[in-house]
């Protein structure tokens, strides 16, 4: 029951489980004309929730290699997961979220724009003073989360689908040892997903367009006021996502100088898709969040690992960069349509001149680079040992600022916190 100074309760809960797992590998050609290799895979798991049920879900792959350095590989795949302990019981607690409320000042009386006039009356239906008095009196506002034993299981279907390329021409030539080349596509899709509801679209579906479903968790007082946000964990709806990966292998014959080997990582991310549905499975919001930073949670499109490696007797050394797309947030504040808002102040890079509430900030493309150093002495004190020197985020990069981050000023999903340059020493003894 702990907890940075917001009160919470202790949370406890049980579950029981029986599962049976069978997983099938099966060869069925090799090594004749345009089967080199072709391989199945099948596997089914039974799972039985006291709290949540039962289901079976399968998983069927398939490898086919017409020649040694070509590889084709395709999964199809069902998943299903129960919610857990925490999402289950854990207690309620509050949580003082960074939100902007429609209907504060919605007459501009107080120095700000007034409103549309069906966000007004929407205010007015769910209990704004008429008159425009209200007023909201900070950047936060209240939510209260918890665990629900009403939760349903998740269930999910993927696709992947791809091909792996190692070209056995690189062993005639005196600068490549090997190289490998991967592509993948994935498509992914989850129902019943398990999160809370986003509490800024929430209240922005609420005094749109006056969403039952959505105005059913927030309660105001006579004076407007939001006294009440209940936001436990809830199935959601459905998350759609789907992208590809390419990554890119080489390494070098150990020579005079010795031994280099390049790895290059990257995700791409084509959709990302959150469909919020009601009690009834009625649409209530559809929000497209591929290279956006939202609730905390950014999704670039783009993420890419870059590492040297080198070795060369007892020594050796390794860069790695990271590197992190730019992306889009909300750009808006409690102070929407005033002289002090985020907008009018400056702070975002892409303001809209309707209203500060659809105005917009880019995260800048962020790279972090670490740096290791290895030796490991063959003969030292009877072997067996490595010493390492390295140095995480050696540039001290910081992560661009976020004023859509509910804490922290930044992406904590996304990005390394700020001043996270860390140095590290370290022996190892393997015998």
């Amino acid at each position: 029951g702990d907890t940075a100074g917001l009160p919470a309760k202790a949370t406890r809960g049980k579950f029981d489980v029986d599962e049976l797992y069978v997983e099938f590998n099966v060869p069925i050609v090799a090594e004749a004309t345009g089967f080199h290799r072709l391989d199945a895979s099948l596997a089914f798991r039974s799972s039985d929730y006291d709290t949540s049920g039962s289901e079976t879900t399968g998983k069927l792959g398939l490898v086919w290699a017409p020649v040694d350095d070509l590889l084709f590989r395709g999964t199809y795949a069902e998943g299903f997961r129960a919610p857990s302990i925490g999402e289950l019981f854990g207690a309620a607690s509050r949580f003082d979220a960074t939100i902007t409320d429609l209907c504060s000042d919605m007459l501009g009386l107080a120095g700000g724009a007034m409103q549309p006039p069906n966000v007004v009356a929407n205010c007015i239906a769910n209990g704004v003073p008429m008159d425009g008095s209200y007023v909201q009196s900070g950047g936060q506002i209240s939510v209260f989360t918890g665990g629900n034993t009403a939760l349903n299981p998740e269930t999910s279907e993927s696709y992947q689908i791809g091909f792996v390329y190692s070209p056995n021409w690189v062993d005639g030539i005196n600068w490549a040892e090997s190289f490998t080349f991967e592509f993948d596509l994935y498509d992914i899709s989850i129902e019943d997903a398990v999160e809370p509801f986003d509490a800024q679209s929430l209240l922005d579906v609420c005094n749109l367009s006056n969403d039952p479903f959505a105005c059913g968790f927030i309660g105001r007082a006579a004076t407007g006021t939001i006294n009440q946000f209940d936001n436990q964990l809830a199935n959601i709806g459905e998350i759609e996502t789907s992208g590809y990966d390419i990554n890119v292998l080489y390494s070098s014959p150990a020579g005079n100088t010795g031994q280099w080997a390049l790895s290059w990582y990257n995700t791409f991310l084509d959709e990302y898709k959150e469909t919020l549905l009601d009690a009834s499975g009625g649409v209530v919001l559809v929000r497209d969040l591929e290279g956006r930073s939202d609730n905390n949670r950014g999704k670039p499109e783009w993420q890419s690992t870059f590492i040297i490696d080198w070795i060369r007797g007892d020594w050796g050394a390794s860069w790695t960069v990271r590197h992190i797309d730019d992306m889009m947030e909300r750009c808006s504040d409690f102070q929407d349509g005033g002289a002090n808002s985020l907008t009018a102040e400056g702070h975002c890079s892409a303001p809209s001149s309707v209203s500060d509430s659809l105005s917009e900030n880019k995260l800048d493309a962020t790279t972090f680079n670490d740096l290791q150093v290895i030796y490991v002495p063959a003969d030292f004190a009877g072997g067996g040992w490595e010493f390492a020197f390295g140095v995480n985020n050696i540039f001290d990069e910081d992560p661009p600022l976020s004023f859509s981050a509910s804490l922290n000023g930044y992406d904590a999903s996304t990005y390394d916190p700020p001043g996270s340059q860390f140095w590290y020493l370290r022996a190892s003894l393997r015998r």
